[in-house]
């Protein structure tokens, strides 16, 4: 009996005072919280880890009746590697993707959804069906808030940023960079690109290896087929209105010896052992 009344006290005491440990957040933060219809504006995704090292997240964003999702940028996101990139699914913009290795920190750049108003009205950007997962080898869910954000619409005329009617400027310069992770295609070379276009946004990516190599339509990260540093590798990116941005990652200037290196250490090991036997032979006459 004294045992159960202590269980029943302890119990009592917990729900007074519950565990408060860290989590992991998921934001939103407008480019404006007062629009006009006929305006085109942006709000960026954000997640705090809160000391949590995390390599997943999924969500779906959901946002008002009176806006219309346009496009989403992707460069700067903390996603490497996008198991789903951002598409409008049923008023809501839906993305998950991988970061290998982990990553920590607060306001973390998740994406840039961009909207237009098509009419007035009021409401809120709200996340829904969204997770994010700890690296620690398990994929343990991370404890997860969600900020979401009121978005209004105001009398008047829009206010639009002046640009070209036709897109003629090409997508913004990138880098390329080389990556052997073991959660990226089981730790193969693998080449990670990404870039934004302002206007039409990115259509897709094409990756050649090599000067007559043929161009491959694919996402990054790409698995490289040859050795890293022993063909230039070029990456177009391409926007919606055929625009195009070239990058290229040259070879290594002594690549094609290193790549058969070990016949030129044969041949040399050969040669001197040939070396030494004709020696001796000679010392023996």
């Amino acid at each position: 009996m004294r045992t159960l009344f202590r269980t029943c006290v302890f119990l009592c005491i917990l729900t007074l005072f519950p565990c408060t440990g860290e989590a992991s957040s998921l934001s939103l933060s407008p480019q404006q919280s007062e629009v006009r219809v006929g305006d085109t504006f942006y709000v960026d995704v954000h997640l705090n880890t809160e000391n949590e090292t995390i390599n997943a997240v999924g969500t779906s964003v959901e946002y008002p009746y009176f806006v219309r999702f346009l496009r989403a940028e992707e460069a700067g996101s903390l996603v490497s590697l996008w198991v789903t990139r951002p598409y409008d699914a049923d008023g809501a913009v839906q993305f998950e993707g991988v970061t290998p290795g982990g990553i920590v920190g607060t306001n973390l750049d998740l994406a840039r959804l961009f909207f237009e108003v098509v009419s007035e009205g009021q409401g809120l950007f709200t996340f829904r069906d969204s997770s994010v997962l700890l690296h620690d080898g398990y994929g343990t869910p991370s404890v997860l808030t969600l900020d979401g954000v009121h978005v209004t619409t105001v009398f008047g005329t829009a206010t639009r940023v002046a640009r070209p009617s036709l897109d003629e400027e090409p997508p913004e310069p990138f880098e390329l960079r080389v990556i052997e992770d073991p959660d990226v295609h089981e730790g193969m070379p693998s080449l990670v690109y990404t870039t934004q276009d302002k206007f039409s946004g990115i259509s897709h990516y094409e990756v050649r290896e090599g000067i007559l190599g043929g161009w491959v339509s694919t996402d990054s990260p790409y698995r490289l087929q040859y050795s890293p540093g022993s063909r230039m590798v070029t990456v177009r990116a391409v926007d919606e209105a055929g625009n195009i941005r070239v990058a290229v990652l040259y070879p290594h200037p002594l690549a094609p010896y290193l790549e058969h290196i070990w016949v030129v250490f044969s041949i040399l090991a050969i040669s001197a052992l040939l070396f030494l036997w004709l020696f001796y032979t000679h010392r023996k006459r």
